[in-house]
């Protein structure tokens, strides 16, 4: 059993993450956008196969909608976490573009949330950047760096020894 308030959570966070209209999202599923908007709205019950499809199109566990379940601490989106992995390499959106053959449009709309990747696209970018695609699909590479920043803080370090070994994990990486 789901829990309604959990997935209107989770579809609105879809729906800003990747500016999905209700129309859009909708139609991606294969269900009608007003039947989304009575989801969102706590009207309307949603079947089993819609759940799969929200989790498996968007990579978000079954169990992330079920009463009681752990939320993670707001996930970073893929475009986020592919825009500041290719910051941390140097690499500038050509250059990462001409290493995956992905178009410079396709790349920007992809850091900018407008454009989900495919699969093959995530494979390339994944080995362009030298980076496990599981890392860059569920954001954890990102939120250890930031861990690792925030525990640096909390010991006290300073500013430039914090900025030292930030950028030795950036260029370790």
């Amino acid at each position: 059993m789901y829990d309604p308030k959990k997935l209107s959570k989770i579809i609105q966070k879809i729906q800003t993450d990747y500016d999905l209209t209700n129309d859009k999202l909708g139609e991606m599923l294969g269900v009608s956008g007003s039947y989304i908007s009575q989801i969102k709205n706590l009207k309307r019950g949603v079947r089993p196969d819609t759940i799969k499809k929200i989790s498996e199109l968007f990579d978000i566990p079954i169990e992330r909608f079920l009463p009681n379940s752990k939320e993670e601490s707001s996930p970073i989106s893929i475009g986020k976490t592919i825009l500041k992995l290719r910051r941390m390499k140097n690499l500038t959106p050509d250059e990462l573009s001409d290493k995956t053959g992905i178009s410079i449009l396709d790349l920007s709309q992809i850091e900018r949330e407008k454009l989900i990747p495919t699969k093959e696209q995530l494979q390339l970018i994944s080995k362009a950047l030298g980076i496990d695609v599981d890392l860059i699909k569920n954001g954890d590479i990102i939120r250890e760096f930031e861990n690792v920043r925030s525990s640096l803080e909390r010991l006290g370090f300073s500013k430039d020894a914090i900025e030292a070994v930030m950028r030795f994990m950036e260029r370790e990486l």
